[in-house]
């Protein structure tokens, strides 16, 4: 072989390995902003659990049934409670 085939031959791998490498950096970039975000909708998940849970268990003596403000507030959060549900 002479000098310029080998040139181009080194050439194409460096090229090739250039494309490898930054190709490489993306997927483990994209590979940790996948596990964040796992690890983000697994808390809001466990995060919204304990919240329907514990509204649901305070909601259970039907204490702020009145038609008061109080009374109203509570339907509300009651309602936001119900829609939270869904993301359980």
């Amino acid at each position: 072989m002479d000098t310029g085939t080998i040139a181009i031959i080194l050439w194409v791998v460096t090229v090739l390995s250039y494309v490898i490498y930054n190709l490489w950096k993306q997927v483990n970039k994209l590979q940790e902003i996948a596990e964040k975000q796992a690890a983000f909708i697994n808390e809001t998940k466990t995060a919204v659990y304990n919240v329907t849970y514990m509204f649901d268990k305070i909601d259970e003596a039907n204490t702020f049934r009145s038609n008061d403000y109080v009374g109203a507030m509570w339907e509300e959060l009651k309602n936001l409670n119900d829609a939270l549900k869904q993301y359980k």
